[in-house]
């Protein structure tokens, strides 16, 4: 199947069975060059028939992918599977030019260097803003390809390349950008550039110079993958879409769109804009740390670090501080010092009253690292933590805590931990603020139910229990287990005299931990300099039938 000029596809025995009319022809090409070979039906209607009322793009849709499939028969009955959500093209039954080039199956000819991906394709224009977005960053990112192929491939099938762990910075991509709104987007990708590098301890290799265009070398060294952000400007504001490309294979692995309405909303201190990047953090750690057991990767990963933290297990407390330990003295990159003292916070604090040791050396690594991370906002976040929650040392903790919402506003475990600190300290307003912050900006975050525990906590000190209850079972619907999650919905519900579903729910606690008793008081509570809520929680409990 011949994309990259005008789209022809043929059976094996040579019939063309190309796509007639040009959104059918757009459709299939959308299909062809998609992940997995899938789109959704709403948004396929979307990127062809938005210029008509949704009944009438309906139909339209309808009537187009019934001709669509007559068409392409002829290379069998489910070589377009339709279900009532998505719309799949079997790809791995096509010979797709473009894949072929990519993956280096099969040489670049001269004759396709010089044309545009899908050259002459037309879906009508007005109306069509989507699929002219779409069609835009797929012709960028070929046009990216070519410039890194060289003009002969030296064998036909050559040995892979594995590049190690990197991500490359690309040029921002658009028509009519000015100087102020080129120089803002590549702020943004800066910022994730950054924090990619602190969470997912992976390089970054900047590329937007024009010249540095090896990717990866012969060596195998390089970014593995390649991030560049496409903006359409649109009167104040501006159209922003990411892109992530796997560089072995020049794939498009997902992308993420944002609508700025004007141009405040290009500062990483607004809130859409600050969700945008971390929702693109999560989704880079996912892309970019192997799918392999977390233990094997800690060391090198920070952010699989503190998901092995919020296990809560004392055996995996201890291997990552092990791990952590030895990063430390390969890397000495601060965060493993913050890391490491934040460990000792779990130690102390959610261990179901099993006994795990606490090293004498904690303040030591904390405050270590003071210098060197002075700009790296999971430092700041954790070294500041573990200082509040194990010393008396509050106005450092809270230069740290406030610092690191500062330099890494899209950074949700850094608004929950300074939610965390305004809450002992009785400031309700502020905590309410930065937990509602750490919840919306952590959204797609493995670390979901600890935002959604801390949310229950500043409402439960608020007298909201009902709110308390509800954030609460929100985060053990994700951590069954989470024992600070439990003990506000229990306490919630026994505060409410809704005595059936408290003693279930202490009924829970118990059967985790049978020496459990509702006097029993985390780090954290003996912190509260306001006693109402650590008393209530108490009564609470007592309600439900803990004694």
């Amino acid at each position: 199947m011949q994309l990259v000029g005008p789209l022809r596809v043929r059976t094996a025995d040579g019939r063309d069975c190309t796509p007639g009319g040009s959104l059918r022809k757009a459709m299939f090409a959308v299909l062809a060059l998609s992940d997995r070979g899938s789109r959704s039906r709403i948004a396929l209607q979307e990127m062809l028939w938005a210029d008509r009322c949704p009944e009438k793009a309906a139909g339209s849709f309808r009537t187009a992918l019934s001709v669509l499939r007559r068409e392409l028969a002829p290379l069998g009955d489910d070589i377009l599977r339709v279900d009532t959500h998505s719309v799949t093209l079997d790809r791995a039954r096509l010979s797709i030019d473009v894949d072929q080039y990519r993956s280096g199956a099969a040489a670049l000819p001269p004759s396709d260097r010089g044309l545009d991906l899908l050259e002459g394709l037309d879906a009508g224009g007005g109306g069509r803003e989507d699929f002219e977005d779409w069609l835009r960053g797929e012709r960028s990112a070929w046009a990216d390809f070519v410039d890194l192929v060289p003009a002969v491939i030296a064998a036909p099938s050559p040995r892979p390349v594995t590049a190690r762990k990197g991500l490359g910075l690309l040029t921002v991509v658009g028509d009519g950008l000015c100087s102020d709104l080129e120089q803002r987007c590549d702020e943004v990708l800066d910022f994730i550039g950054a924090e990619a590098r602190v969470l997912c301890d992976t390089d970054i290799y900047d590329h937007r110079d024009g010249h540095s265009r090896s990717f990866p070398d012969t060596a195998g060294n390089g970014p593995a993958h390649l991030l560049q952000l496409h903006v359409r400007p649109s009167g104040q504001g501006a159209y922003l879409t990411l892109k992530v490309i796997e560089t072995a294979t020049r794939r498009s692995l997902w992308n993420q769109r944002l609508e700025c309405d004007d141009a405040r909303m290009l500062n990483l201190h607004h809130p859409q804009m600050a969700d945008f990047v971390s929702r693109a953090i999560e989704q880079l750690a996912n892309s970019i740390l192997p799918a392999t057991d977390p233990t094997a990767t800690a060391p090198h990963a920070p952010y699989q670090s503190l998901n092995m933290m919020f296990s809560l297990s004392p055996a995996t407390l201890d291997l990552a501080d092990s791990l952590l330990r030895n990063a430390w003295s390969e890397t000495r990159d601060p965060v493993h010092l913050g890391l490491l003292s934040y460990l000792d916070t779990f130690r102390v604090g959610e261990s179901w009253g099993r006994k795990v040791g606490v090293h004498h050396d904690t303040v030591d690594l904390a405050r270590e690292g003071l210098s060197r991370g002075a700009f790296n906002g999971l430092y700041l976040t954790t070294a500041g933590y573990a200082l509040f929650y194990l010393t008396d040392d509050n106005e450092l903790a809270a230069d740290l805590l406030t610092r690191a919402v500062e330099v890494a506003p899209a950074q949700a475990l850094a608004w929950d931990h300074l939610a965390l600190f305004w809450h002992t300290q009785g400031e309700r307003a502020k905590a309410r603020h930065a937990a509602e912050r750490a919840v919306a900006l952590g959204r797609f975050s493995p670390l979901r139910y600890a935002y959604d525990t801390t949310l229950s906590m500043v409402a439960h000190a608020e007298g909201d229990f009902q709110s308390a209850i509800t954030y609460g079972r929100r985060a053990l619907a994700r951590k069954p287990e989470f024992s600070s999650a439990l003990r506000y919905v229990t306490a919630g519900l026994g505060l409410l005299g809704r005595r059936d579903e408290a003693e279930a729910m202490a009924a829970r606690i118990l059967s985790i931990d049978p020496t459990f008793t509702a006097r029993r008081m985390t780090q954290g509570m003996i912190k509260m300099v306001d006693r109402e809520p650590a008393d209530a929680l108490q009564r609470g409990l007592i309600l439900a039938g803990l004694t």
